[in-house]
């Protein structure tokens, strides 16, 4: 898994670290690594100087990574139970657990309908089609809510592997057909 390079399109790498902006993250498929995570490489953010946080984000049915980092010890689930299957966490790595102990600010965990959400939001919002672990990020930022007011925040949006029957389902939503105009 190669680490994935982010960067505003409007300012230079460059500068985009002078001001403190997050330049690397890593998206997963079926590890213990959450979401929205840093590289695993000894150039971690305090190397760069920047004040950013990173926070995490996992599915609360598949949540083995979140209690091991909360925890004294780490955790083995028996089963996972999420539709977010990029995320779904049944046991934790040497490597990216001990760097990513070290490293996360925070993790939000969310409910299957707070991701079935993010699904329905990255389309509505972003034109963007994102699988559950892929739209995760935005689900968590919204559950942060007033917490991210007035500050510059990233979400790294990624994987668009849904098929055709969980995407009807997710978009038929709680209340009946989604995405229709507000």
């Amino acid at each position: 898994m190669a680490a994935t390079t982010t960067r505003r399109a409007s300012v230079s790498r460059s500068s985009w670290r002078a001001r403190g902006g997050a330049t690397s993250t890593r998206r997963t498929s079926r590890t213990s690594l959450p979401v929205s995570a840093p590289a695993p490489r000894k150039c971690s953010r305090s190397g760069i100087s920047s004040k950013a946080k990173i926070v995490g984000v996992q599915a609360a049915g598949a949540d083995a990574f979140t209690r091991s980092w909360r925890g004294s010890e780490r955790v083995t689930a028996d089963r996972v139970d999420t539709f977010a299957e990029g995320m779904a966490t049944r046991v934790t790595f040497d490597l990216t657990f001990a760097i990513l102990k070290e490293q996360l600010d925070d993790i939000v965990t969310l409910d299957e309908p707070e991701l079935e959400e993010g699904v329905r939001a990255a389309l509505r919002f972003t034109h963007n089609l994102a699988e559950g672990s892929g739209a995760a990020p935005l689900a968590a930022a919204k559950k942060y809510g007033s917490k991210l007011a007035g500050k510059t925040i990233g979400c790294v949006m990624s994987g668009g592997n849904i098929d055709t029957r969980t995407l009807t389902r997710v978009l038929a939503g709680p209340k009946g057909p989604a995405l229709q105009s507000s």
